[in-house]
């Protein structure tokens, strides 16, 4: 309601440039209206900086149990991607508006099957475990690109696409998202969003380079974690096979 009364007396003092006869008052009249415009607008800063702040805390209280060495907020306060080294866990955290609670699942590292870096819904990048072979949750994997996850982030974007997806690019992008499969018979399929808007933004913004890279990083640490297990789970065959020899 403040703002509504500053912008509206900034308007008022802005008509009265034109009506006061003297240029005195004309000069006054102006010098007020921009300065009840631009004290309007530092109010309005500051109030969406205190919610901010008043969001990241609650996030932080009702998130502070869940142990982490790697942790990421969703722009929107309502997802939250936490890992945990020490115990091998990876935790999701969702809910469906600000001031509610979060619903919290923890999975071991081996629960996580599979990842994708989704742009608009094409697959930029994509990871499973023991490979594809055997089909995906994910959709799109028939024309699925398996990227290298040691490239850096500027591969991905560079990387060659159908005139469909390049027509998709130029226009812009809506939203970019982090897909991941894991081991959950109710809901396996867990999108944490880095990025939507309703107005698609130019690929070369810093907004977008900004949320693609985070994106990405996350997908190298979850490319990271589903590499592990498989080759772990490698080392245990081979040792089994010698085994076997041996007896």
């Amino acid at each position: 309601m403040k703002f509504i009364l500053l912008f509206l007396t900034s308007i008022a003092a802005f008509v009265f440039t034109f009506i006061v006869p003297t240029l005195e008052a004309k000069f006054l009249c102006l010098i007020g209206s921009l300065l009840l415009f631009r004290l309007g607008i530092y109010m309005i800063n500051q109030s969406e900086k205190e919610r901010t702040a008043e969001l990241e805390q609650e996030v932080e209280d009702l998130l502070q149990h869940l142990p982490f060495t790697h942790k990421t907020i969703s722009d929107d306060y309502l997802q939250a991607l936490f890992i945990d080294e020490a115990s091998q866990t990876l935790f999701t955290a969702i809910r469906k508006d600000t001031g509610e609670s979060f619903d919290v699942k923890e999975y071991l590292f081996p629960e996580v099957y599979e990842a994708a870096i989704e742009e608009d819904g094409n697959q930029l990048a994509f990871i499973a475990r023991g490979g594809i072979l055997g089909g995906s949750l994910l959709k799109n994997v028939d024309h699925i690109e398996v990227f290298d996850t040691q490239k850096e982030d500027d591969d991905l974007n560079d990387e060659e696409f159908s005139e469909e997806e390049q027509d998709d690019i130029e226009d812009g992008i809506s939203k970019v998202s982090l897909k991941l499969v894991l081991d959950n018979l109710a809901h396996p399929i867990f999108e944490f969003i880095f990025f939507e808007s309703e107005e698609p933004v130019d690929p070369d913004s810093d907004e977008y380079k900004d949320a693609f890279k985070a994106c990405n990083q996350w997908y190298q640490m979850i490319s990271i974690l589903i590499k592990r297990q498989d080759h772990q789970k490698q080392v245990l065959v081979t040792r089994y096979e010698e085994a076997q020899k041996v007896i």
